[in-house]
């Protein structure tokens, strides 16, 4: 107030000029004043800005201090100098707190936590899995919680395990079912609540199988024709309560055996009438006694001396079965008994009754159908519709699989499925009637060439048609069953049978003729198709397959003389072009049959383009060039070898019928005895029945057999020289294609061969004395070597003239085809003379691995090969080939023909 005062004076006493002074003054004092107020506010701003920062960053080194301060109320209640003291420790010190209290903090969570999590683990997992990201500290807060999560998922994992056990035991009592033959077995899923870790209940239940010797259904609405055992219970229910009917004795060993088989500790407990009144449950008692099985009325039992039990009364109804089985959960609930429910006799419900007869009902319906399916059976196999059989009897199999069906029924199923098996194993015959070829050979094929694909070959007109079995297949072709697969989707609408399956049996004990696929025109049956699919070489064996000279040639005419028509594509054909050879196939239907209902656009499809048949080499070729698998794009693995046996296969009365009216073969290029007629000497009357096929190196027999050449005999004991190594290592040495070498050893035994053939015919020729030749024009045209040489006889044309000079006589026959009938062989012999009582034989030899340059014969394999079975003795090589074939020819001779040979002979001519 002086101050005040001593102002007010000055003022009064300076006057007006004095109070601007003033006023400067206040001012300043003023400004000083708010910025003192500033300073303290922005101080106070620091100074709690590092207060938050170090109580925050540091939460437990701010507790600590504190302490250390000695600073014990509320925070709201602290003092600028409280703060000031709790500040005015170093950071570092703050941080190095920090740090030791975090880590005993830790170290002290971490075993709260493992004090949880060990002792109530259930809870923790269960608290856990619906708080994935929580802390252990968090965990630690909300133990209460986690406490009440275990103490729930513990009684629930036990009750779990409970049904696990309850199921178990089940299984096991149902696996022992045989140990009472007498009993049936029913189950039911009784009533079970749970509650799991949430406290959420959960309804489920759990199933008890009941076992029992006999039944009974309150009903009285419903029809027991078929269950005259449970209407007679019906009746006599009351006495049976009542004692009055007696249970069969056997069924108190039968429960016993069950018991003992199940080899488990079993507690049985008795409900019903007072056991200890009851003879039936006094028997059975003594029974389990003597087992060691303890047994007990339930009413006097208060432990269980084994969670498994077995509930043994004698009638049970419904009501009694689900209330005793829960009166046991319940009482033993801290045990938790495993239940299994024996009576002797059990209540239908009315449910369950009419359900019974409904199924019984059903079964005996389906029984007729299974019955009237089998006798429709033997109807379908008449017609050879295996489809249909098999398609039945796969029915029914599977109806028998998901039914009880009876002894009898089943008996008769078996027999049907042994006799389609039996039938299909041998063939099932075709039910046309007898047919012959009635049409002719359409004129656009009549100069086709068969060196070509496709290849057409029709049978003569008048011809019989033979019959076809349906028969198992031991295995087929790679492009077999799509190709049929995709004929007989386009053909679905033509009356067309289109088969994978398909024999011909022409001659019976031999192999049929096993079309890749058939096609018979189910309007117009003289109408049969052979459709093959020739591939180059066998996906397995390398072997070259379908080639010029290989026999198919031969298969097809004698498929056409027994009225077939042959189709071949090659499978490259089939595969890139199916709907092309499915349209040559309508076309040669429509050429024959034109009213035959076929797709029109086939009619006008452009057929597969033409290419030339293969030759042997061609085919090793394309095998090693991989040519197969390039097209397919398929790698063949190993396959094992499936067989079928055909010894037994007999001709029926039909095929028979047909057989005589084949007409016997007869080739017009083939070469045969027909120089030698009747009334000459050298005429043998054997001579008639064989024919030679050069060609294909066939020989055919009675214008139906195929007989093997003696020299394929000899082949089957000698190791075949393996091509594929031998010339892939040349190869290798030469650097130069592997089909290069192929080609060049099969030109040169081309022209080996060419050559000895021609001169056996000029040899012919001299003797029958007609005109010879001794120069040979060879031609040979491969994907590797070219050949156009001209070969002159002179060597050996000198040879054999000093031969004939030295031994001057007439031959007694040239170029003798010889047969055996029962060993079925034949061969050829070039030439045989006379000799007063005997007949020497003379075989014309051109190769330069017979004898060697001294003219000596070549008895011994360089490289030590030898024969195979009986003859692995003999030296492998040409001079004992030929030995051994003059021999059989020999045999067959003196066997057959009644003719003594003298000398055998092997002429040859080498350079």
């Amino acid at each position: 107030m002086s101050c005040i005062g001593c102002a007010l004076e000055i003022l009064i006493t300076w006057g007006l000029q004095g109070i601007i002074a003033i006023c400067i003054i206040v001012a300043t004092l003023f400004l000083i004043l708010i910025i003192n107020i500033f300073a303290l506010k922005l101080s106070t701003k620091r100074l709690m800005k590092k207060f938050n920062h170090l109580k925050n960053t540091y939460p437990y080194a701010y507790s600590y201090f504190l302490e250390e301060v000695r600073i014990f109320k509320p925070e709201n209640s602290f003092t600028r100098q409280d703060i000031k003291r709790i500040t005015s420790f170093p950071e570092i010190k703050w941080k190095e707190i920090q740090e030791l209290k975090q880590l005993q903090r830790d170290e002290q969570v971490l075993a709260e936590y493992n004090m949880i999590k060990t002792t109530y683990s259930n809870g923790l997992a269960c608290w856990e899995k619906e708080h994935p990201s929580a802390s252990k500290l968090l965990v630690i807060n909300n133990i209460t919680e986690i406490i009440n999560f275990d103490k729930r998922q513990k009684k629930f994992l036990v009750t779990e395990k409970w049904e696990q056990a309850q199921v178990a035991f089940s299984k096991l009592c149902r696996s022992k079912k045989s140990t009472t033959p007498h009993s049936g077995c029913y189950f039911y899923n009784l009533n079970l609540v749970k509650t799991n870790y949430k406290g959420e209940t959960l309804k489920g239940n759990y199933r008890v199988w009941q076992f029992f010797f006999s039944s009974f259904c309150t009903a009285t609405d419903l029809n027991y024709t078929y269950f005259k055992r449970i209407l007679e219970n019906n009746n006599n229910i009351e006495k049976y309560k009542q004692g009055k009917i007696k249970f069969p004795s056997y069924l108190n060993i039968e429960i016993s055996n069950f018991i003992k088989s199940l080899n488990v500790p079993v507690q049985v407990i008795t409900f019903g009438t007072n056991p200890d009144e009851s003879l039936q449950f006094q028997f059975l008692t003594s029974n389990l006694a003597v087992l060691g099985i303890q047994s007990s009325n339930f009413h006097h039992l208060d432990k269980l001396s084994s969670n498994y039990v077995a509930i043994i009364d004698e009638i049970t109804t419904q009501t009694q079965f689900v209330e005793r089985c829960k009166s046991v959960m319940q009482q033993f609930e801290h045990q938790n008994p495993c239940i299994i429910y024996i009576s002797f006799m059990k209540e239908f419900s009315r449910k369950e009754m009419q359900e019974l007869i409904n199924k019984k009902d059903k079964e005996l319906q389906q029984q007729k159908y299974i019955k009237d399916d089998i006798n429709s059976i033997s109807n379908a196999l008449k017609p050879a519709d295996i489809e249909t059989a098999k398609d039945k009897i796969q029915r029914i199999k599977c109806f028998t699989q998901t039914t009880n069906v009876d002894k009898e029924l089943a008996n008769i199923i078996n027999t049907a499925e042994q006799k389609i098996n039996n039938d299909y194993t041998v063939g099932i015959i075709d039910n046309f009637d007898i047919q012959h070829v009635d049409y002719f050979t359409p004129h656009s094929v009549q100069n086709k060439s068969n060196k070509i694909y496709p290849v057409i070959k029709y049978p003569k007109y008048g011809n019989i048609v033979f019959p076809y079995r349906r028969k198992a297949i031991a295995r087929r072709g790679f492009s077999e069953a799509n190709f049929q697969n995709y004929l007989q989707d386009i053909f679905k609408e033509c009356d067309l049978l289109i088969l994978g399956d398909c024999n011909i049996l022409p001659v019976e004990d031999n192999r049929p003729f096993e079309p890749d696929i058939a096609i018979i025109c189910k309007k117009h049956p003289s109408i049969r198709i052979d459709i093959e699919i020739d591939e180059p070489y066998a996906a397995l064996t390398r072997n070259p397959i379908h080639y010029i000279g290989c026999g198919d040639d031969f298969r097809d005419t004698l498929l056409n003389n027994i009225g077939w028509i042959v189709i071949r594509f090659t499978e490259y054909q089939v595969c890139s072009n199916s709907k092309g050879c499915a349209a040559l196939i309508a076309q040669v239907l429509h050429q024959i049959y034109p009213s035959t209902f076929l797709p029109i656009d086939l009619l006008s499809y452009p057929t597969p383009k033409e290419v030339e048949r293969w030759t042997e080499i061609q085919a090793k070729v394309m095998a090693i060039e991989n040519i197969r698998e390039k097209y397919l794009n398929h790698k063949f693995g190993i396959i094992e070898n499936e067989k079928l046996e055909i010894s037994d296969i007999k001709q029926t009365e039909k095929e028979k019928i047909c057989a005589q009216m084949v007409t016997p073969l007869v080739f017009d290029t083939c070469s045969t005895n027909k120089n030698y007629t009747k009334g000459e000497s050298t005429f043998h009357v054997r001579d008639t029945y064989i024919q030679f096929y050069p060609q294909e190196h066939i020989y055919l027999y009675n214008g139906q057999k195929l007989f093997i050449p003696v020299s394929s005999v000899i082949s089957c004991f000698f190791k075949p020289f393996d091509s594929y190594y031998w010339a892939e290592y040349k190869a290798r040495q030469r650097n130069v294609p592997q089909g290069q070498v192929l080609e060049e050893w099969d030109a040169k035994g081309t022209c080996s061969r060419d050559v000895g053939t021609f001169m056996h015919q000029q040899i012919e020729n001299y003797y029958k004395g007609l005109p010879y030749k001794q120069e040979f024009s060879f031609n040979y045209e491969g994907k590797y070597v070219h050949i156009e040489e001209q070969i002159t006889l002179d060597h050996e044309y000198a040879q054999f003239m000093e031969f004939s000079k030295n031994h001057n006589f007439k031959p007694f026959r040239t170029e003798w085809t010889i047969y055996d009938e029962e060993l079925e062989i034949a061969g050829t012999i070039d030439m045989i003379h006379k000799r007063g009582d005997v007949f020497d034989i003379y075989d014309w030899k051109r190769s330069h691995r017979i004898v060697d340059f001294m003219g000596n014969p070549i008895t011994v394999n360089n490289y030590g090969e030898k024969g195979l079975g009986e003859l692995n003795q003999i030296e492998d090589t040409p001079y004992w080939h030929y030995c051994i074939q003059q021999n059989l020819y020999c045999y067959i001779l003196e066997k057959k023909y009644n003719i003594k040979i003298g000398k055998m002979y092997l002429n040859v001519s080498s350079k």
